[in-house]
C-alpha cells in the first residue's frame, strides 16, 4: 500500500513538474509582453515558490541532523544520475512547486477560474492513477 502511495506521489509530482518547466520557459520568452498584473503574478509566484522551497530544504536538513545515520531525504539532486526511484529530483520538485504557486496566484488575482484549477488536478489525478494501476 505504501508503495502505491509513493508511486502516485512521485508520478504526480513528475507530471506537474512538466507544467512548471513549460511555464518557466514561457515566462523567459514572453516576459516583456505581459501586462503589469501578469508580471506581478509571475514575480509573486517566484517569491512564494522560493519561500516554500527554502522551508522544505530547511526541514530536510533538520531531519537529516535528527534522524539516525542512513536516513534518505525525499527530495534529492542526484536521483536522475543514480536512477533512484525513491527520491524526487530537486529540479522537478522546484518546477512543480512553481507551477502550483503560479496557478494559485493566478486564481488569487482573478486570471484563472476555479473550474480550470479543478480540471487540471482531475486530469493529473486520472493520468497518475492510470499509470500507477498499469505499472502495478
Amino acid at each position: 500500500m505504501l508503495r502505491i502511495i509513493r508511486m502516485v506521489l512521485f508520478t504526480g509530482v513528475s507530471l506537474y513538474s512538466f507544467i512548471g518547466i513549460f511555464l518557466v520557459l514561457k515566462f523567459l520568452v514572453n516576459f516583456k509582453r505581459y501586462d503589469e498584473l501578469e508580471k506581478r503574478v509571475v514575480i509573486d509566484s517566484f517569491a512564494m515558490s522560493m519561500i516554500i522551497i527554502m522551508i522544505v530544504n530547511l526541514t530536510q536538513l533538520i531531519l537529516v541532523l535528527i534522524m539516525p545515520i542512513g536516513f534518505q531525504s525525499l527530495i534529492s539532486s542526484d536521483s536522475l544520475v543514480t536512477g533512484s526511484r525513491s527520491h524526487i529530483d530537486s529540479f522537478f520538485f522546484n518546477c512543480s512547486v512553481f507551477g502550483l504557486t503560479y496557478m494559485i496566484r493566478r486564481y488569487h488575482f482573478g486570471l484563472m477560474k476555479k473550474r480550470y484549477i479543478l480540471l487540471i488536478i482531475i486530469y493529473i489525478f486520472l493520468i497518475v492513477s492510470m499509470t500507477t494501476i498499469y505499472n502495478y
